[in-house]
């Protein structure tokens, strides 16, 4: 049996509170209409906006609680193309605004909670990704 199933539609999406972040930005457009880039933009299915911080800095990140203990074989990452004791793991994201890149986590992680903290952004940190992997069954560590 594979684990390399969507983390967030595996159940149905996670809800907005499952979905949280350091910040997120928010613009009024010249016609007075407003656009939030909040978290629960970030999913990759999700159309539309993207989750993007209000702040340039290494110390924004983006968070989601899976609401139980989940084995993560990989995470696809998309950058925005809108213009507008844990273990620590670095890895690729992509370079400009139509590429996914996949990175797969070998070992996997085992985990319920998942921070992302972008190190390096064109212009604004805004994002779109998907965990992949599954439920954890007995005897799966």
């Amino acid at each position: 049996m594979g684990c390399n199933k969507s983390l967030s539609l595996e159940e149905g999406f996670l809800s907005k509170s499952q979905v949280t972040a350091s910040s997120y930005w928010e613009e009024t457009n010249e016609f007075g209409q407003v656009f939030q880039w909040s978290p629960d933009k970030a999913w990759l299915q999700v159309p539309g906006l993207a989750w993007a911080s209000n702040h340039s800095s290494n110390r924004e990140w983006l968070e989601i609680d899976l609401g139980e203990k989940k084995r993560i074989t990989g995470i696809l990452l998309k950058q925005s193309k809108q213009r507008a004791d844990a273990s620590l793991q670095v890895f690729q994201g992509n370079s400009n605004s139509g590429d996914i890149v996949r990175n797969n986590f070998i070992p996997p992680i085992v985990a319920r909670y998942v921070r992302i903290i972008p190190q390096t952004w064109n212009q604004r940190i805004a994002l779109k990704l998907e965990l992949m992997g599954c439920r954890i069954m007995q005897g799966m560590g």
